[in-house]
């Protein structure tokens, strides 16, 4: 392609005679050469609309809800090639010319230039009701750059088009929000006068960066080598040793003079195939049970109601307590933070603890992150820190799951269909709206309080409530502290497979630790993988042996098993290392922390904190 200098741009030309579309359509056949592609619409995936849920008894609520799709309509197809930009206009009244252009994409898809190729390629597909599916592209900025230049948002800023555009092209890019979403979409400021040319240029001036990206991303990646193609038997050899160039390959041995492979030739032998991979599993979606989440909705928001309230109340009692003036403190950051931190305002009225800060945010805050509510408590018996993070896990499981992925499920496919990217800066995938790859593992336990009817009062009722077996749900029953108020939601379990079909669960078993060991020979890593031992326990018996003299292996394992406790029956299953370490030192000091198990157990009897300290004692015995 032929740039005409650094941060210049051809003039846009916009098609919407149906003859001008063949005549680009053509030359587009013609040219047999890379092309820049992009795909804008009206919205950003499918459209969330507010719709009515049945009402809660005092008035109708309204909820996001996904509907069919319809934000993914294509309103301007943008093209980009020896010099030239359009904006091809696909809108209502001009569908025919998008008839007329897709066997042209689809024909030539093979040298066209993406960025974000999945998502272009799924709005293309719905549009086109599934003709013309685009499977490939000769590359795709958002991977390609990730292999050259994984580093950008310690470099240069985000990784986004806009970024990469301005940084290595000197193309400054327009908001869409601010252009376009603000204005009432694309069509919308097409029919206004003021608006129209700057629409029109923001349209095509995407697909001159998505050409521009890929063809200095390609130069550069075709200057970093990947490996060399064994000459013997044509498997990749790696460079074992970068000082005297050596190369191996895993069946020959020592090997010389083969064909040297590029990070372009990964890009193309690799990156770009998982890419179709990753569209199709957008397409068929995760199947969630909408049913079982939007059960919990009503009791979680009495819950997170009753735990904010609770935790307002001890905030407030302690504030008195100093001498301040009762507050009803919010659990925002900036709340917490003044709460916590500060003591005075300028006119030296009480406003808070006065607390140390425990860490900083990168703006320069106060942090107020779980870990941070846990040294509070273990270190000054902070008042206030087991409501608030018991108000935060409520409100994470209502709002991104029982509300929010059950407000992402398509009436036509009634799944979930999130985005799926692989543009993190480790090289795995995102998962965004919703978050499908970070589901709970452990069940979150509840109660409401004035729940008419209650919610299970039978062994049947409460199978159906969990989702569980009416064995299991016996086995619920016989416990001695059930209560039929009690709820128990597992998130995981709104996932469900269709009729016929099973799900599986696989993992790599720390696959990465595997290779690291067989490629450096360490005789340590050796040792922890022939012992059966936990790479991540082990890495954190070290670092924390520093502040604990004396701790082993075996009591980080044990560690790994404490949770927030909620009662005696779980105080053992979830990972907390600062907590064990903490306890430990304060124990080895014979400093008595019963204050601390009462602010950290105020919901238990005497008797069970008594179990509960027991048990404490026990597992740090060693330390």
């Amino acid at each position: 392609m032929r740039f005409s200098s650094r941060g210049q741009l051809p003039d846009s030309q916009w098609i919407c005679h149906p003859k001008d579309v063949e005549r680009v359509a053509q030359a587009l056949v013609d040219y047999q050469g890379m092309y820049g592609f992009d795909t804008e619409t009206d919205g950003l995936g499918y459209t969330i609309e507010k719709v009515k849920r049945k009402s809660t008894g005092q008035k109708s609520v309204s909820e996001d809800h996904a509907g069919d799709g319809l934000g993914a309509y294509l309103e301007v197809v943008c093209l980009a090639f020896d010099n030239q930009r359009y904006g091809i206009d696909v809108g209502h009244e001009f569908r025919d010319n998008l008839n007329i252009l897709a066997p042209a994409i689809w024909e030539t898809q093979e040298y066209s230039c993406c960025f974000n190729a999945i998502f272009d390629w799924n709005v293309w597909e719905y549009n086109l009701q599934g003709k013309y599916s685009l499977t490939t592209c000769y590359a795709d900025g958002l991977t390609l750059w990730q292999l050259w230049d994984e580093d950008a948002e310690d470099t240069h800023g985000k990784r986004g088009l806009k970024a990469r555009s301005k940084h290595y092209l000197g193309i400054n890019m327009s908001s869409f929000g601010d252009l376009i979403l603000k204005q009432g979409g694309i069509r919308q400021c097409l029919r206004d006068r003021k608006l129209a040319k700057r629409t029109r240029n923001y349209c095509s001036r995407d697909a001159w960066a998505h050409l521009g990206i890929c063809a200095l991303g390609e130069r550069l990646a075709r200057n970093l080598t990947w490996c060399m193609l064994c000459p013997k038997c044509d498997n990749p050899a790696y460079q074992r040793n970068h000082i005297t160039k050596q190369w191996i390959c895993a069946d020959c041995g020592d090997v010389n003079g083969g064909k040297m492979l590029s990070m372009w030739d990964w890009h193309k032998q690799k990156d770009i195939p998982f890419l179709q991979i990753l569209k199709e599993m957008e397409q068929d979606g995760v199947p969630v049970s909408e049913q079982y989440m939007r059960q919990f909705i009503e009791p979680l928001e009495q819950s997170l109601q009753t735990s904010l309230k609770q935790f307002q109340r001890e905030a407030s009692d302690a504030l008195v307590k100093l001498g301040g003036d009762p507050v009803e403190i919010t659990p925002s950051s900036q709340q917490l933070s003044k709460f916590y931190f500060q003591d005075f305002d300028v006119t030296g009225k009480r406003v808070g603890l006065g607390l140390p800060v425990i860490e900083r945010t990168d703006a320069g805050g106060a942090s107020t992150t779980e870990k941070v509510m846990d040294e509070l408590t273990v270190r000054f018996q902070a008042p206030g820190t087991t409501s608030l993070m018991r108000y935060r896990k409520i409100e994470k499981i209502l709002s991104t799951y029982a509300e929010g992925a059950t407000a992402c499920i398509w009436d036509d496919t009634n799944r979930v269909h999130p985005k799926i990217r692989p543009d993190t800066a480790t090289g795995r995938c995102s998962c965004r709206r919703p978050n499908m790859m970070n589901l709970p593992r452990d069940p979150l336990q509840f109660e409401v309080s004035a729940v008419q009817p209650l919610p299970a009062e039978t062994v049947e009722q409460l199978a159906t409530l969990w989702g569980i077996t009416e064995s299991e749900a016996q086995a619920e029953f016989d416990k001695p502290c059930y209560h039929p108020s009690k709820y128990a939601i597992e998130v995981r379990r709104a996932v469900v497979a269709p009729p016929g079909y099973s799900l599986v669960g696989a993992d790599y078993a720390q696959l990465e630790v595997r290779l690291t060991a067989a490629e450096s020979q360490d005789s340590k890593l050796i040792d922890i993988i022939n012992t059966g031992k936990d790479m991540h326990s082990y890495t954190a018996s070290i670092v924390y042996a520093a502040q604990v003299p004396g701790l082993s292996y075996n009591d980080i394992v044990e560690a790994k098993k404490w949770k927030d406790v909620e009662g005696p029956e779980t105080y053992a299953s979830k990972p907390a290392l600062y907590r064990f370490a903490t306890l430990g030192k304060m124990l080895r000091s014979k400093r008595d922390f019963d204050e601390v198990l009462t602010m950290r157990c105020q919901h238990m009897s005497g008797g069970e904190r008594s179990q509960v300290r027991s048990s404490v004692e026990t597992a740090v015995s060693n330390i």
